[in-house]
């Protein structure tokens, strides 16, 4: 009620053309609540969208991008900082009608709190009849094919692994060419 989900991807899929649309009447104050990739994607492509519009990221104590070589943190924060995001490395701890409470005591004005903490798999996947991993995800073997259906490829937010290795080993396969086993997924 009070703020946007980022997944189910289909939710906000559907919402998000709202929130532009608004966005384009007025500028709004809009909060990305996490700090992982897709918090940080989010927040660079709201900017993009919605230029006149605030954009805080809200990214825990932890800070961006915890899980990712320090340089790249400094790459992220630098790309941030250039593109007019404020960075918060606070909790959220609560939504109020235009605000975010924060862990400190804070309060964040905020028109739409974009809500992006966690990776969590499509609900979809539970019926598949795919072999699922430990949190929910498509179980992969180290060439990224689900290991109860070989014929099927997953990756990102079904795998829970990044998409690179995946487009490879599609065109290796077509191509008749070896495989490539995939680079061991971050730790959430």
């Amino acid at each position: 009620e009070l703020g946007l989900f980022v997944r189910p991807l289909e939710t906000f899929g559907a919402l998000w053309p709202r929130v532009a649309a608004l966005g384009e009447q007025r500028a709004l104050r809009l909060a990305v609540l996490g700090g992982g990739a897709t918090a940080i994607e989010l927040a660079l492509a709201i900017r993009q969208a919605l230029p006149a519009s605030s954009v805080t990221l809200v990214s825990g104590e932890s800070g961006i991008a915890a899980s990712f070589p320090a340089g790249l943190q400094r790459r992220l924060l630098k790309v941030l900082k250039q593109r007019g995001i404020t960075l918060l490395p606070d909790l959220a701890v609560r939504l109020q009608a235009g605000q975010v409470v924060l862990g400190s005591g804070a309060r964040l004005a905020c028109d739409v709190p974009v809500i992006a903490l966690g990776e969590h798999p499509p609900a979809w996947l539970s019926g598949s009849g795919l072999a699922l991993d430990q949190r929910g995800f498509v179980a992969v073997d180290a060439f990224q094919r689900s290991t109860s259906h070989p014929h099927v490829f997953a990756a990102a937010n079904v795998a829970g692994r990044a998409g690179r290795t995946l487009a490879k080993n599609l065109c290796a396969l077509l191509a008749g060419s070896p495989e490539r086993h995939a680079a061991p997924a971050p730790d959430p």
